[in-house]
């Protein structure tokens, strides 16, 4: 699995799938603000803004979005916390957690190890979402 592909499960499992388990999430728009250690060093992207429906806040727990090679496991399912594992046969795996920090923040952390070529490549993602609001900009 390449790295990017790595990242799109990444982003997918700490946004929508992961805090409807444990705790709701709105619908509306969210400010997305990414920070990454370990490869490539220190990247951090722009802030997006990602439109959640009514229907992507009601999603199952973690999981509903990777591709059907991984295997998630729900570590932890608090009031305003889940931790979870993530394993896609032999390519990598992903240890997170996200976390709750009021109605209208989420923050999610995440270790994704990735097997490339034949080596290993750790890295560190932060991913903080922000509610902006009920109405979606276009």
């Amino acid at each position: 699995m390449s790295v990017q592909r790595w990242m799109a499960v990444l982003f997918l499992s700490g946004f929508v799938a992961a805090p409807a388990f444990a705790f709701d999430i709105k619908p509306g728009e969210w400010e997305v603000e990414t920070k990454m250690t370990g490869l490539p060093a220190g990247m951090e992207l722009p802030k997006t803004k990602v439109c959640i429906t009514p229907e992507q806040a009601k999603k199952g727990p973690v999981g509903t979005d990777h591709p059907p090679e991984c295997k998630v496991k729900i570590t932890e399912n608090k009031k305003d916390l889940v931790s979870y594992e993530v394993s896609c046969k032999g390519e990598g795996e992903m240890k997170g957690s996200v976390r709750r920090i009021s109605d209208g923040e989420v923050v999610t952390d995440v270790t994704t190890t990735v097997n490339e070529g034949g080596q290993k490549q750790t890295v560190r993602t932060t991913i903080r979402q922000k509610y902006l609001g009920p109405t979606c900009s276009k």
